[in-house]
């Protein structure tokens, strides 16, 4: 996020923390943009069981997730799911 890494920064997203509250379990945010993306990429291949998303929860912001995409893609980028 352009205003504060230390605070919003993509570190947040994996840091374990899953409360929910922006200022101290660890969430973080995209700029505000038509189609925000996060994206994360492992060093090496990876095998994933399950996904959990956690919205934050210290505001109004449950709409925040609607029409949110998941997708898991390959080294050359093609959709695997």
């Amino acid at each position: 996020y352009q205003d504060d890494d230390e605070m919003w920064g993509p570190q947040k997203a994996v840091d374990g923390k899953t409360g929910g509250d922006s200022r101290t379990d660890g969430v973080t945010r995209t700029i505000s943009m038509e189609t925000p993306w996060w994206e994360l990429e492992f060093p090496k291949d990876v095998l994933i069981k399950k996904l959990v998303v956690f919205n934050r929860t210290d505001a109004n912001l449950g709409p925040k997730l609607a029409g949110c995409r998941v997708q898991f893609l390959n080294e050359r980028r093609q959709v695997l799911w």
